[in-house]
């Protein structure tokens, strides 16, 4: 134990200090975001029970402290964007190092558990207060992702304390009743790696992105071959080739990177708008920029005549081949109001864009918070601007943030799926209207069956 402290203390204390430009960059942002104070501080249950303050980087609006749900699901409506950030890098539990070094955390130890969860400690489960809780352990890397694994039709703090609660439990018992310095140290090791590598949701990406991706690429080379062509009537001979060559493979590298870091493929090209191509134009400008200072730095004497050309190439070919995107599936998929109505339409499809259009374009006193929809893959991201806010089970949360005057929905409900919203409504006094039934909204909607 002695020489566990004096990791913990040693190893937070140069947390603090490499961290220390990190988190004065992360607490610039949420104040430049939103007013207030950048950590959160919450009780927790640590070890044998004794409740001490956790501190992480506030991913809500200072406002909201412990309201709303104990757990945070995926793309949770409270969230900010810095927040979001945060929530997916998981640098929001950078403060904790400062709880390791007070010793009230360990770096592998179990998770403290909120207050609210804390009659779920019984029977065998009370044996998890003999441990000191910790940042790293095998239930960190297991559940990285736990806010995706929330299921859409039911309420997440009752799936935590039902499912994941027990699961992360009997995992945690099962390792640290054996645990020993090497293999916590090795559960460190594992943290960090996980930690880094789970920011990037790989499955997801490759099934939304994959293929503009690779036109993206192809688009970088095609711009680059003419900018050279209209600059020098053909391709530059040795030894100016070398870097051209050198650019051919440097340019698809940066620029990608900076349009995934940019927000550039977080939304399905299905539904590309104006705020898509704002992004596009801005984070491919930087990205080409930095690019062509690399190529500088490398080639004195390269021509600025390309910085202007490439880029007036590059930009139309990365939205250009957008655009026809966009139009291929409309084309392949389509064949009095009361004032200041918050409306959220639940079901994306193409009738559900359709009818945001139609909102954006034609509506009078109708105000479109956002979507719902079934599908995890859709939940985050925007349709013509608008959020995706989340599942069935996140209405409580929306309605709390936005405070929902009607919900529209955009699909034939299920009988007990239509008690339960219905059920649900009422209680929080939304009025539920179900646009599949109604003319000529069923017309618009297109099949509803596929819902």
């Amino acid at each position: 134990m002695a020489i566990q402290r004096i990791f913990d203390i040693i190893g937070s204390a140069i947390g603090l200090v490499l961290a220390a430009p990190v988190m004065g960059l992360i607490s610039v942002l949420l104040l430049i975001e939103s007013y207030g104070p950048v950590i959160f501080s919450q009780e927790r249950l640590g070890h044998h029970g004794k409740r001490f303050r956790i501190h992480k980087f506030r991913k809500f609006p200072a406002f909201w402290g412990d309201d709303g749900q104990g757990v945070t699901t995926n793309y949770d409506s409270r969230m900010t964007m810095v927040g979001a950030f945060l929530e997916r890098t998981k640098l929001d539990e950078l403060p904790q190092l400062w709880n390791i070094l007070k010793g009230e955390m360990t770096f592998t130890g179990p998770r403290p558990e909120s207050i609210r969860f804390k009659n779920l400690f019984v029977g065998e489960y009370v044996a998890l207060f003999e441990y000191k809780p910790g940042l790293f352990g095998p239930c960190q890397v297991a559940f990285r992702n736990e806010a995706h694994l929330y299921p859409a039709d039911e309420d997440p703090e009752l799936f935590y304390r039902r499912v994941l609660f027990p699961q992360k439990a009997q995992q945690d018992l099962a390792y640290f009743q054996k645990a020993n310095f090497v293999s916590d140290f090795i559960w460190i090791v594992k943290g960090v790696w996980f930690s880094f590598s789970g920011i990037i949701n790989w499955r997801q990406f490759l099934g939304w992105h994959l293929r503009i991706a690779l036109t993206d690429i192809l688009m970088i080379e095609i711009a680059w071959s003419l900018s050279h062509f209209l600059r020098f009537s053909a391709l530059p001979e040795l030894p100016a080739f070398t870097y051209f060559y050198i650019g051919q493979l440097l340019l698809p590298a940066i620029i990608i990177t900076a349009m995934f870091i940019g927000g550039c493929y977080q939304n399905p090209v299905r539904f590309f708008a104006i705020s898509d191509a704002v992004r596009l134009t801005v984070v491919t400008s930087i990205g080409w920029f930095a690019c062509f200072c690399v190529l500088i730095y490398m080639q004195r004497d390269l021509s600025f005549a390309l910085l202007v050309l490439n880029w007036f190439i590059i930009l139309p070919l990365l939205t250009s081949h957008r655009i026809w995107y966009r139009l291929h599936f409309e084309q392949a998929e389509a064949s009095g109001h009361e004032k200041n109505q918050r409306i959220l339409i639940y079901g994306v499809g193409v009738g559900g864009a359709a009818l945001s259009g139609w909102m954006i374009r034609r509506s009078v006193g109708l105000k479109l918070v956002g979507f719902l929809d079934d599908n995890p893959l859709l939940k985050g991201k925007k349709i013509n601007g608008h959020p995706v806010l989340g599942y069935e089970s996140d209405i409580p949360t929306i309605h709390e943030m936005f405070r929902i005057d009607e919900i529209w929905t955009t699909f034939t409900l299920h009988p007990l799926k239509k008690a339960r919203l219905e059920k649900q409504c009422d209680q929080l006094q939304i009025k539920l209207i179900s646009l599949s039934d109604i003319e000529p909204f069923s017309r618009i909607l297109g099949h509803p069956s596929r819902y």
